[in-house]
């Protein structure tokens, strides 16, 4: 078996390093076409914006990595089932399931590699690429704190559309801030303009009702705490969120988003081993054609990053548990193969 073992981890290899090639030059591609125009309309240079797509690499080899494992097992099983290598061996006895041993201590040997990238040499690239002139839709969701912009301009250090709720520990609203601009100071007050608070009681009724056209308010919260909505999830290493977690523990709050965003970091470099369940109806399968069971893999893949994407949104809002909402398709692919599996044996005895 040492030899079937270093044929497959042979063409693994192969295939990854081609795949994570093509599926990385593919993800530059997209970052080009959707922010060329935003980063020469910003004063960027052609070879400034050369070197910002660059330093994306990193991020790009991180987010494509599970998509190019599953690829290089489903093209490695799909050419052993062409030739009927793999029909030849389960006559000679050898469990199908077999097949993916390879693939898996391969997939393990990943995930530290796509990790310490993640938490060292993306940040660092990141934080290389100039910030942009504006951040859509800023947003900090926290049990009794509520904070929404509809935009927040970098050079400015300005908010504008601010929207703060503030909640009674029993969950009932507390007070609204609204206004046009908000900006926030260095000593932690709130300056905003054109603006509007009203306050309730805790039955909901309204106590006070103030248009104001610039006033300070205290929320408790420094610029410094409002840091990763200002930048994406990816230009913050582990430690940083943990450290920035651990300060606003200090000050009574327990955001779900950052939680979230931890446990993420965790989560997301396990689907490189994952994954490779996603090919279990390729090692088993005698009732559809090869090139069906690869245009499946592929579907489930895409599955799997947008259950990655909907776990995430639904745990930032607090919907889900924030360990449940980071390792949502890691449950799910393993109840999938574990259901598959007993089938599989059940049928095929």
């Amino acid at each position: 078996m040492k030899r079937l073992d270093k044929y497959l981890a042979g063409e693994f290899v192969k295939l990854y390093l081609l795949a994570i090639i093509a599926l990385s030059v593919i993800g530059l591609v997209g970052a080009v076409v959707d922010n060329l125009a935003d980063y020469l309309h910003g004063g960027y240079s052609p070879a400034a914006v050369a070197r910002v797509f660059l330093w994306m690499i990193p991020g790009v080899f991180v987010q494509f990595s599970p998509l190019a494992v599953l690829i290089s097992v489903l093209v490695t099983l799909g050419l052993m089932g062409k030739h009927r290598e793999m029909l030849i061996l389960e006559g000679s006895g050898l469990f199908p399931l077999r097949f993916l041993a390879p693939f898996f201590i391969l997939g393990g040997l990943l995930i530290p590699l796509v990790f310490l990238v993640n938490e060292t040499i993306v940040p660092a690239s990141f934080s290389r690429i100039k910030p942009r002139a504006e951040i859509s839709n800023p947003t900090l969701a926290l049990p009794q704190f509520f904070f929404y912009a509809e935009k927040f301009r970098t050079a400015e250090n300005l908010f504008e559309k601010p929207n703060i709720l503030i909640f009674y520990p029993e969950g009932n609203l507390k007070e609204i801030y609204r206004g046009e601009r908000c900006l926030i100071e260095k000593d932690g007050q709130w300056v905003i303009e054109s603006g509007l608070r009203v306050m309730f009681s805790v039955e909901g009724e309204v106590l006070d009702d103030l248009s104001f056209t610039r006033r300070s308010f205290d929320f408790q919260m420094s610029r410094e705490d409002l840091e990763p909505l200002l930048e994406p999830v990816q230009a913050l290493s582990l430690r940083q969120l943990v450290g920035y977690l651990a300060r606003l523990n200090k000050a009574g709050l327990d955001p779900v988003a950052i939680r979230t965003a931890v446990l993420s970091h965790l989560s997301y470099p396990l689907l490189n081993i994952f994954v490779v369940f996603l090919t279990l109806p390729l090692a088993f399968s005698r009732r559809f054609s090869r090139p069906a069971l690869v245009t499946l893999g592929f579907l489930l893949a895409m599955f799997t990053y947008w259950l990655f994407s909907f776990g995430l949104a639904l745990g930032n809002q607090g919907y889900l548990p924030p360990a449940l909402a980071a390792f949502l398709p890691q449950i799910v692919i393993l109840l999938g193969a574990f259901l598959f599996l007993c089938r599989s044996l059940f049928d095929n005895p």
